[in-house]
């Protein structure tokens, strides 16, 4: 198993371990604090899985879609062999994390649709050009019509706002910790209010800054649902289902854009294939 102390340790990943304040950027444990998340690991150290289900247990009624807490939940499970109900939790870890993809590619291709649009009125072409290029691409997994460019108007110069959108329209948000801790929701504000007054630079320096963050947290992501599906993937394989745990492999192998060249993955991957 991948657990939580692999996703912290690793000398690979962004460090968040420093202050209490990184902790809370993650996408991932949206219902804890650095004392709460320290008691949990110790728990779950001491394979005190009893104790460790308990806390996630109760953190689950406040924030049911923390999906941290659903593959630590599983994780304890595995840790006593009961694979079965490891099983259902292991699910819900990877749907729930998985269903924050099309939310972070819109948050993304917002503000890069943003900044375009700043780099359009500054008269900076060719970052306009390429802002608008990644917008597109990032698009791609909510967009019905995804091979129509997207251009910015000339007659209606505005700022794309993905907490209404997301939230009035496709109620897609909620519980998700990156409007909650990361400031992201405060900055894309303070990014609009200089755009109203028509302050373009103080607006460009402040959407830099959400789309530097929003990268990091993306990235993180990425990794950490590639352990999830890894998790669920060995759980397979204890429940003598090779061919479950190839489709999870598989997809850790995808989602894994932090370091593409991850033998573990590969390796469990060709075990699974063996057994078949």
């Amino acid at each position: 198993m991948i657990n939580l102390e692999s996703f912290y340790s690793d000398t690979q990943s962004i460090n968040f371990t420093n202050t209490q304040s990184d902790i809370l950027e993650t996408p991932f444990f949206e219902s804890h604090n650095l004392p709460e998340l320290n008691q949990l690991l110790q728990c779950y150290y001491n394979k005190d899985y009893n104790q460790t289900l308990n806390i996630c247990y109760q953190l689950l009624q406040s924030f049911p879609q923390d999906s941290a807490v659903y593959n630590l939940i599983a994780c304890c499970f595995y840790g006593k062999c009961d694979y079965s109900q490891a099983s259902k939790f292991f699910k819900e870890a990877c749907e729930t994390a998985y269903s924050y993809h099309a939310v972070y590619h819109f948050i993304g291709y917002s503000l890069y649709y943003n900044r375009a649009t700043l780099h359009h009125i500054l008269g900076n072409l060719q970052a306009k050009e390429k802002d608008l290029s990644k917008a597109q691409f990032l698009y791609h997994q909510n967009n019905p019509n995804r091979d129509i460019p997207i251009n910015i108007d000339e007659e209606n110069l505005h700022f794309k706002n993905p907490v209404k959108d997301m939230i009035e329209k496709q109620k897609t948000l909620i519980h998700l910790s990156i409007f909650k801790e990361s400031n992201i929701e405060d900055d894309f504000w303070k990014s609009l209010r200089f755009f109203q007054k028509r302050q373009w630079s103080r607006a460009l320096d402040v959407c830099d800054r959400l789309i530097s963050k929003m990268e990091k947290i993306h990235l993180e992501y990425h990794y950490f649902t590639s352990c999830m599906f890894y998790n669920r993937g060995m759980n397979y394989i204890q429940l003598l289902r090779p061919d479950l745990a190839i489709g999870d492999f598989s997809k850790a192998i995808s989602f894994d854009v932090r370091n593409p060249r991850n033998s573990l993955y590969r390796q469990a991957l060709k075990k699974a294939q063996s057994i078949i």
